[in-house]
Formats: structure tokens, C-alpha cells, sequence
């Protein structure tokens, strides 16, 4: 009796991705838009040249037909194997690392032929998972080529080992840098606080002080300059609002406490005050009638009977 194959390999894996990658390859991966209108480019079209309203927008560029040619290869030695599966991972591997370089070549070389052309361009979820899916397929078959294990081995025991699993966290990491930066260049480089709006013509991010697009030449409208300039100048009241009163409750607080210590020491002052009149008051004896001697009610010292003032305090006796 035949034993049941395990489902999620590593094979099996690198199948579902390599016909993503394929899927992709028809797929818009640029947005470039030009008098208001985006059109989408993928790898295929621009392969075989844009034409826009029946004239040539773009000249072919043949060298992308490879981003077609090399995943089907790839799924090729995925259902063919040969002698040694050894030879079947570095080929997969070769295929997969040029089919890479292709596309970031693929995303360098439209976005420099829309600026020339003065022309937005943006980057699709498109090309972003285009680019993740590669990084999956060539990371599974490197692991698979220094690990030495077979790609019908699952991925669960795959991924038990401790290395794979640091590894695994390295590339997440990495994917989450060329997300990142990718979403960066889509963006352009002006940073979001400072732009008022878009151009109405090529789409591109229109900055704070801009009078023209400095994508397409396009006037910035005065409307969208009037608007900014007072949306900024109520930012600027708000933050000064907001500081002042910020400063109006640090003065009270600072008042408040002042006051809280001044009445600790009044306090202080008044317990010290009582408690040495108290002391006086005890020192000094109730009856001194007949003995001669007297005690001064000031500090208490002791006064005969012929003495005018205190010795001690100078005070009059009374």
C-alpha cells in the first residue's frame, strides 16, 4: 500500500509562489500617470513597448520577456527531476536570483523613463509581493541547498531547527526593509507634513512654498497655495494656544506650591515659637514669694531681689 505524501513541503511551497510569480508577470506593477490619467505597467507590456492613444509610448524592452521565461523554467525543474536533486536546487536557485535582478533592474529603469518623461510613477501591491515572493523562493532553496535536506521534506520539520528559525527572522526582516523602502520611493520624497496636494496633471506630491510641480512643470493652483498657507497659519495659533496655556498652568502650579511652602514654614515658625514659651513658662517656678529670688518672664534666668533688669537678657523687671 502506497503512503500518503505530506502536502506542505518544500515544493510544494516554492509551486504556490513560482505561479504567483507568474501571475504577476501580467499584472501592473508601476502606476504612471500623465495629464491626469494613470496608466498600469507590468513586466509583460513593457516588454513588448507602450503605445498610449495610438502612438508609441515607450520603446519594447525585450530583456523583461525573461520575467516570464524564468519562472516557467523554475516550475519546470519543480515537477522534473534529475538524476541528483542537488542539480535541481542550484538551478532553481540561478534562475531565481537573476529572475530578481531583473525586476529591481524592471523597477529602476521605469521609474528613470517616467521622470525623464516628467511623469508620476508609483509602485503597486503588486510588485511588493512580486518582490516578497522571491525572497521566499530563493531563501527555502538556499536553505534547502546548505541544510542539505530534500524539498520534499515538510515545512513544519523544516522550520523546527534552530537555525532556520534565526534565519527565518533575518529574512523577515530584511522583506520588511525592501517593503519599506519601496513604499518610500512610491511616495516621492517630500515628507507627508509638507505637502498640500497633488499635481492635477502628472499626480506627483505637491510641497509647501512650491509655485510649480516639480515633477511636470505644471502651475501650482493659487487656491491650493492660499489654502495651505492658512491652514498653516491656524496650525501656528493652535500650537501657540496650546503653549501658552501650557505655560499659563506651569506659572499657577509654580504659584500654588510657593504659597503651600510659605504656609509649611509660617507653621513651622509659630510650633517653634509656642513650644519655647511653653518651655519658659515650665522652667519659670509659680511661687517665689519670700525666697529673694526672681526669674525673668523673658528667658528665664534668675534675678535677686535687688536687680533692676535681667543679667541674661538685659530686659526690665517688672
Amino acid at each position: 500500500m502506497n503512503e500518503k505524501k505530506p502536502l506542505f513541503t518544500i515544493k510544494n511551497l516554492l509551486r504556490v509562489v513560482t505561479a504567483l510569480i507568474l501571475l504577476f508577470v501580467f499584472c501592473p506593477s508601476f502606476m504612471v500617470s500623465c495629464s491626469g490619467q494613470k496608466i498600469g505597467v507590468s513586466a509583460i507590456h513593457a516588454a513588448v513597448g507602450y503605445t498610449y492613444q495610438g502612438e508609441r509610448a515607450s520603446d519594447p524592452y525585450p530583456v523583461l520577456f525573461f520575467c516570464l521565461i524564468l519562472p516557467a523554467v523554475i516550475m519546470v525543474f519543480l515537477f522534473v527531476k534529475l538524476q541528483r536533486e542537488y542539480y535541481n536546487v542550484v538551478m532553481i536557485l540561478s534562475l531565481a536570483a537573476i529572475d530578481f535582478i531583473i525586476q529591481i533592474v524592471f523597477y529602476t529603469e521605469t521609474k528613470k523613463r517616467a521622470q525623464s518623461s516628467m511623469l508620476g510613477f508609483e509602485v503597486t501591491a503588486v510588485y511588493v509581493l512580486d518582490i516578497i515572493c522571491h525572497l521566499v523562493l530563493i531563501f527555502f532553496v538556499s536553505l534547502s541547498l546548505i541544510l542539505k535536506v530534500s524539498m520534499e521534506m515538510e515545512l513544519k520539520d523544516l522550520l523546527q531547527h534552530d537555525s532556520v528559525k534565526n534565519a527565518v527572522g533575518k529574512v523577515a526582516s530584511a522583506a520588511g526593509g525592501v517593503v519599506e523602502s519601496v513604499s518610500k520611493a512610491s511616495s516621492g520624497n517630500t515628507p507627508k507634513q509638507d505637502r498640500i496636494g497633488f499635481c492635477q496633471k502628472c499626480g506627483a506630491p505637491i510641497a509647501f512654498g512650491d509655485m510649480f510641480c516639480t515633477s511636470c512643470g505644471t502651475k501650482v493652483p493659487e487656491s491650493l497655495i492660499q489654502e495651505a498657507e492658512e491652514a498653516r497659519r491656524k496650525a501656528a495659533e493652535e500650537e501657540a494656544q496650546r503653549r501658552a496655556a501650557e505655560e499659563e498652568a506651569q506659572r499657577k502650579a509654580a504659584e500654588e506650591e510657593a504659597r503651600r511652602k510659605a504656609a509649611e514654614e509660617d507653621a513651622h515658625r509659630r510650633a517653634a515659637e509656642e513650644a519655647q514659651s511653653r518651655t519658659v513658662e515650665e522652667a519659670t517656678p509659680q511661687n517665689t514669694k519670700g525666697t529673694g529670688i526672681r526669674f525673668c518672664t523673658n528667658c528665664g534666668g534668675t534675678i535677686t531681689s535687688d536687680s533692676l533688669f535681667c543679667p541674661m537678657c538685659g530686659k526690665k523687671v517688672q
